[in-house]
C-alpha cells in the first residue's frame, strides 16, 4: 500500500540517512499520485528544511528511467510549476533531461542552462538546499558549443608508427592509448588478459610522449602496432581521453579494418571473446548508458568502428566538437563523451543508425562496466582528480546570456 503524502514526509524524515530507501518510497508514491501531489510533497520537504532540490532531482532522474510514462510525468512537473516555484529550476532541468534522452540536444541545451541558473539563484537564497550543481554546471559548460560555437580549434594531433609486428589471423584490432605512467601501471595486465581471453588479437598501442624505456618494453609484445604522439600542453589527462577520437579516422585507415577502442585501464573477464567478436561485426557500435546527463550518455570507454565513409563522417563531427572544446578555459574533463553524444544526436537527426552495445549484447552485463577494473586495482581517484581541469578552475558567475564564467586556480 503506497504511503499518503503526510506519511511519506514522516517516512523520509525518519529514514533520511538511507537515501535509496527514501527514493524508492517517493517513486512509489509518484506511481499512485499525480504530478501535483508530488510537487506538494517536495514543497513540504522544502518547508521543513530538507534538501528538497536534491530529493526532487534524484526523483526526476529515477522517474525518467521508466520510459515514456516517466517522461510524461516529469513533463507535467515542468508544465504545472510556475515562475515563483522554489523548485522551478529542478523541474526545468527535468524537462532538459527529457530532451537529452530523446537526443534532442538543441532543445535540451537552453533548458538545462536556464534550469541551472534558477537552481543557483535558489541555492543562494536557501543555503540549506543541496543539488549536484557542480556537475550540472559542467554539463552546461560543455554544451555551450551547441548554441554558442567558437571558431578556435585545437590542432589535430598526428602520430608516427614506431614498431609493427602483427598477427596475420587477427579478426580485429584493439586500440588503446596511454602516457608513460599508465603504461607502466596497466599494460602488462591489459595485454595478458586480452590475449588469454581473445587469443591472437592485434593491439594498436599509442603512447603519448613515450620515453625510451617504455618504447623498449612495449616492443617486447607480439601482435603489436606501436605508435607515438606528442603533446606539450598543460592538460595531459584531457589529451589522452580525447586524442584517440580526434585521430580516429587516421587510426582506422592505418589499421584497415575493424578497430575496438577501449580504455587503457580495462580488464577482460571471461566472456570478453564473445562480446568483442560480436561488436566487431558492426560499422559503428557504442555504449548508451541510459543516463540523463548528456556528458554520461555515450561512454568513451568502449567503441567499435569499421573504416567506412559513414564512420569517417561521424568521427569528423565528433573530432571537430572535441577540438573546439579543448581550446576553452574551464573544466572540460568529459568533453570527449559530450562530443560523442552530440555527434550521435546529429546522426540520429539524419536518420542514420548507430549500433547500441548494451541492446545488442543483452543479458545481465552492462557495458562498459563489464570491462572496468575494480576500484582497488586502479590509480586512486584523488590522484587522478588532481590532474584534471576540474581541479584547476572555479566557478565565478554567469554572463548576461547565461553562459558560465570560470577562473583558473
Amino acid at each position: 500500500m503506497p504511503l499518503t503524502e503526510k506519511k511519506l514526509l514522516s517516512f523520509v524524515v525518519e529514514n533520511f540517512i538511507d537515501a535509496p530507501k527514501c527514493l524508492q518510497a517517493i517513486v512509489e508514491f509518484a506511481r499512485h499520485n499525480d504530478a501535483g501531489a508530488l510537487m506538494r510533497f517536495f514543497k513540504q520537504c522544502h518547508n521543513i528544511k530538507l534538501n528538497a532540490m536534491e530529493i526532487a532531482c534524484h526523483t526526476i532522474d529515477a522517474l525518467l528511467g521508466n520510459g515514456e510514462e516517466g517522461k510524461e510525468y516529469v513533463h507535467q512537473l515542468y508544465m504545472e510549476s510556475g515562475a515563483s516555484d522554489v523548485l522551478r529550476g529542478v523541474y526545468t532541468i527535468g524537462e532538459a533531461f527529457i530532451a537529452f534522452r530523446d537526443f534532442d540536444v538543441e532543445r535540451g541545451e537552453p533548458l538545462l542552462r536556464k534550469g541551472v541558473l534558477l537552481c543557483y539563484r535558489t541555492i543562494r537564497n536557501f543555503p540549506f538546499e543541496i543539488i549536484e550543481i557542480g556537475f550540472l554546471m559542467q554539463n552546461v559548460f560543455l554544451l555551450e558549443g551547441v548554441n554558442y560555437p567558437i571558431a578556435e580549434r585545437f590542432p589535430k594531433p598526428s602520430f608516427d608508427i614506431v614498431h609493427c609486428d602483427l598477427y596475420g589471423s587477427s579478426p580485429y584490432t584493439v586500440f588503446t592509448l596511454a602516457d608513460n605512467v599508465y603504461f607502466r601501471k596497466y599494460f602488462a595486465r591489459f595485454a595478458s588478459e586480452l590475449r588469454e581471453q581473445c587469443g591472437n588479437v592485434n593491439i594498436f598501442l599509442m603512447l603519448v610522449n613515450p620515453d625510451e624505456d617504455v618504447i623498449s618494453r612495449a616492443k617486447e609484445y607480439g601482435g603489436m602496432t606501436l605508435a607515438s604522439t606528442k603533446y606539450d600542453g598543460s592538460w595531459m589527462v584531457e589529451f589522452c581521453i580525447s586524442s584517440r577520437f580526434m585521430m580516429a579516422n587516421d587510426i582506422l585507415k592505418s589499421v584497415g579494418g575493424t578497430t575496438i577502442f577501449i580504455d587503457f585501464d580495462s580488464t577482460f573477464p571471461q566472456g570478453s571473446f564473445e562480446i568483442l567478436s560480436k561488436i566487431s561485426q558492426y560499422s559503428l557500435a557504442m555504449c548508451d548508458t541510459g543516463k540523463s546527463y548528456p556528458a554520461l550518455r555515450i561512454t568513451a570507454a568502449l567503441l567499435a568502428a569499421q573504416p567506412t565513409e559513414e564512420t569517417f563522417s561521424f568521427f569528423d563531427t565528433a573530432s571537430d566538437f572535441m577540438r573546439e572544446d579543448f581550446t576553452r578555459a574551464g573544466p572540460v574533463y568529459a568533453f570527449d563523451q559530450m562530443a560523442l553524444y552530440r555527434a550521435v544526436c546529429l546522426w540520429k537527426k539524419k536518420g542514420l543508425a548507430v549500433t547500441e552495445i548494451n541492446s545488442l549484447i543483452g543479458g545481465d552485463a552492462r557495458f562498459p562496466g563489464f570491462f572496468c577494473l575494480k576500484e582497488e586495482d586502479v590509480i586512486p581517484l584523488e590522484e587522478r582528480w588532481r590532474l584534471r581541469t576540474l581541479a584547476h578552475y572555479k566557478f565565478k558567475g554567469f554572463r548576461p546570456d547565461g553562459r558560465l564564467i570560470w577562473e583558473q586556480i
